[in-house]
């Protein structure tokens, strides 16, 4: 399971980022980290996104067993996170966060595609540009 980002059809409204920071409950401008970032490309006029893409460096370092892989998705299981940071000092694409010390991470919004429903960035993109695929 993963994200899919077409940069083709994505106009760098950030509304996939504005979705996610609201999901999560993330707050920048107190130093949490997005999980999900809008960015101009090195091309004028295109955008990347830069996202988990559940690659595993996180989980490999974890001294708690915190984070995991869980159907195809690195999961994190909170009351083990002693908060460390090693997670986010692995992370390739500068993705992970903290809240109080706790990690949080992109789990493709587990609790909303329990639910039926896409994850929050994926759902509110109006190009289409992102997708959730198994």
């Amino acid at each position: 399971m993963s994200l899919v980002f077409e940069s083709d059809r994505c106009t760098g409204c950030q509304a996939c980022q504005m979705a996610c920071l609201d999901q999560r409950d993330i707050r920048p401008l107190e130093g949490q980290r997005p999980l999900l970032r809008v960015e101009p490309a090195e091309e004028p006029g295109w955008f990347r996104a830069v996202y988990c893409t559940q690659c595993g460096a996180c989980a490999e370092i974890c001294p708690t067993g915190c984070l995991r892989k869980n159907g195809g998705v690195i999961t994190a299981e909170e009351s083990l996170c002693i908060g460390c940071r090693a997670c986010g000092d692995a992370c390739p694409r500068g993705v992970i966060t903290y809240m109080e010390e706790t990690v949080q991470k992109c789990d493709g919004c587990a609790g909303r595609r329990a639910a039926g429903l896409l994850p929050a960035c994926v759902h509110t993109c109006p190009t289409g540009a992102l997708r959730w695929e198994d």
